[in-house]
């Protein structure tokens, strides 16, 4: 997985409506990141829903301290 050093607008998702809708029917940029905010820093028990995403993604999960824990 190759993530963009080149970040320059950051999409922050943290209430639940937001988070359910997710990326369906959007796009994003090369320049683009979208933020979920969950109340814990693990996988297990996250739900990715690619149901009408139609682009690739890298997902990886920090914890609070900002350290990858995981990637898909």
């Amino acid at each position: 997985m190759k993530l963009s050093t080149h970040i320059k607008h950051l999409r922050i998702l943290k209430e639940p409506f937001a988070q359910a809708r997710g990326l369906r029917f959007s796009t994003l940029t090369k320049d683009e990141a979208v933020l979920f905010s969950l109340p814990t820093p693990t996988r297990y028990g996250t739900l990715v829903d690619m149901l009408f995403v139609f682009i690739d993604l890298g997902i990886i999960w920090l914890d609070e301290h900002k350290k990858i824990i995981d990637k898909r």
